[in-house]
């Protein structure tokens, strides 16, 4: 699982980073990959066992999109209370 993290870590700031670097700005940027990564975790994540919802908390977290694991528990809450 860690090694799956790392890479998702890697790809996440490889794209962060080409998009600051074509101009943008990183708040927007990392908006963005927040935005991206809800789209696709939320309805897994909410159908998902505590177990697994555990494992891609990890994961979300890896990704270096979210400023601290309370900016994530409070985007996961938000998902779990629609």
């Amino acid at each position: 699982a860690s090694g799956d993290n790392e890479k998702t870590a890697k790809i996440a700031k490889e794209i962060i980073d080409a998009k600051v670097a074509a101009g943008m700005d990183r708040d927007k940027a990392l908006y963005g990959a927040r935005s991206s990564l809800s789209s696709k975790w939320k309805p897994i994540y909410l159908a998902a066992s505590s177990t697994e919802r555990a494992k891609i908390r990890e994961s979300l977290y890896a990704t270096g999109a979210y400023s601290s694991l309370y900016a994530l528990d409070k985007t996961l809450a938000n998902w779990r209370n629609g």
